[in-house]
């Protein structure tokens, strides 16, 4: 699921497909305490760290706690994010291109149908300007990528996640990052090739027999802090356990060590994608297993 993003990989269009599915729970009312932010205290911490949920949205809506937020994070020595989007001017294009080419002889044409790629190739030329062949050793969920953020960067909004990076700026805060970007590169190879095809093909030609749910539907979703109507959902989605892993609990598990890590040496405000907060195997969950108190913080509190 631009900027200095035009050279960050990242797994938004995913996140961002999931959310897709979520049309079915607009009339679900989240709990008075779900929240998509959290305060996290005990377990030695000498002052409170925060965990919040964000969306790479630039609609009004998805920012109904960002003023919470900003509170929070003037409170806190560091700001938290999936990767640290200051340090994306130093990325060496050059040599993550090993990361994102396929192996050996494989293509995307040899991952699909002829009318398949035509198809593919037609979308590309729509919305990048640019012949697919251009990108026929290019992993498909790196392609699928960079058209997300292709289109997003027709906008000249800003993101929530790049928006509350500035506010943390302001505010003298250390910019960290969670992850980094090889490791969110190296999850995605965990997805097979052919799996990756279809993802992308599914974005081209979605499934018209499936119930079609607007943005704006989803965006009020978010809005409500609804975690659990969230988890509830995906839970039911027919995903496979490599995808899982891959993209969700192996990366809650990595994020919520570093966050245990980093808050025992100073308070820290993490944002990070909201669908990594909930579930047994979420970082609220996960953050508690290791003797921490996680409690959410609604916006009228």
């Amino acid at each position: 699921m631009s900027n200095p993003s035009s050279s960050r990989i990242r797994v938004v269009r995913v996140f961002t497909w999931i959310l897709g599915l979520l049309g079915l729970l607009e009339t679900l009312s989240a709990h008075p305490k779900s929240s998509l932010l959290w305060k996290i205290s005990g377990n030695g911490l000498r002052s409170p760290s925060y965990l919040y949920g964000t969306v790479h949205s630039f609609d009004n809506r998805a920012f109904k706690f960002a003023k919470l937020a900003e509170f929070h994070i003037a409170q806190c020595d560091a700001f938290g994010m999936e990767i640290n989007m200051e340090n994306l001017g130093n990325i060496d294009i050059f040599g993550m291109m090993k990361y994102i080419t396929m192996p050996g002889d494989t293509t995307l044409r040899m991952l699909m149908k002829p009318d398949e790629y035509a198809k593919l190739d037609s979308f590309v030329r729509d919305s990048l300007h640019l012949s697919l062949a251009m990108f026929d050793k290019i992993k498909p969920m790196f392609l699928m990528g960079m058209e997300e953020e292709m289109s997003m960067s027709q906008d000249s909004s800003e993101f929530l996640d790049m928006y509350l990076m500035k506010k943390a700026q302001e505010n003298h805060k250390e910019i960290i990052g969670i992850e980094t970007i090889e490791e969110q590169i190296k999850a995605l190879d965990l997805i097979p090739l052919k799996e990756q095809a279809k993802m992308i093909l599914e974005m081209v030609e979605p499934d018209t027999t499936k119930e079609e749910n607007s943005t704006d539907d989803l965006v009020d979703i978010y809005a409500r802090g609804a975690l659990e109507a969230l988890y509830s959902f995906y839970k039911k989605e027919d995903l496979s356990n490599i995808f899982n892993a891959a993209l969700i609990t192996d990366r809650n598990h990595r994020m919520a060590s570093r966050i245990d890590s980093i808050m025992q040496k100073k308070s820290l405000f993490t944002a990070v994608g909201a669908l990594h907060l909930p579930g047994d195997e979420g970082v609220i969950n996960l953050l508690r297993k290791k003797g921490y108190t996680v409690t959410p913080i609604w916006k009228d509190d």
